[in-house]
């Protein structure tokens, strides 16, 4: 697939979001990842044909400028085929570290118009976002990580916040030491953006 760099806009904490066009409307999997310079960029958005990626670093592209955005040997995802496997009346919980955050924050508008979502965000260090007081409950969780993304609850989606350095708000910790901490309800879902 062949993509217009159209810009970049930085957003806090050192993350960008990269924006493209492609030269049609056709869906791009859910997990696409692009690179460019060796920069990661993980797919964030897509609306008709703009696509907005997360990275962790300005692009050197100039404006306008046509990237190939050709397969690689990762296994790409399609939300068709993602929805097909999920329980219609069973809660979701996304979880994501990283760079793919990007598709938590992807999964979670698109798959909160039909489903309930919440979403945990994992980072070593920084969020690409000001942490927030969460507005919406997320029951039985360590009651002192109340820190959440203000983008994800204006859509309502629940969240919290972890990160292996002290940020205030967020639990402090691994995704892993998190989940041995505190187990979600045996009937919901979980989606892993680090697995796809």
């Amino acid at each position: 697939m062949v993509l217009q760099f159209i810009q970049q806009i930085e957003q806090p904490n050192g993350y960008w979001l990269v924006e493209f066009e492609q030269k049609n409307t056709q869906p791009v999997p859910v997990n696409l990842q692009l690179t460019i310079n060796e920069i990661a960029l993980q797919l964030f958005a897509q609306q008709d044909n703009r696509l907005q990626f997360l990275t962790t670093q300005a692009v050197s592209l100039p404006p306008g400028s046509e990237f190939n955005a050709s397969k690689n040997s990762q296994a790409w995802l399609f939300l068709p085929e993602l929805v097909n496997n999920l329980l219609p009346n069973h809660p979701i919980l996304i979880v994501a570290s990283g760079i793919e955050m990007a598709t938590a924050f992807y999964l979670s508008k698109t798959l909160s118009q039909n489903f309930d979502v919440r979403t945990i965000l994992h980072t070593a260090d920084t969020f690409p976002f000001q942490i927030k007081p969460a507005r919406f409950m997320f029951a039985d969780f360590p009651a002192y990580a109340i820190g959440a993304s203000t983008l994800l609850e204006d859509w309502k989606v629940p969240n919290r916040l972890c990160c292996n350095t002290f940020l205030p708000g967020s639990y402090e910790g691994s995704l892993s030491e998190l989940l041995t901490e505190w187990t979600p309800p045996s009937d919901w879902q979980t989606l892993d953006c680090n697995q796809l």
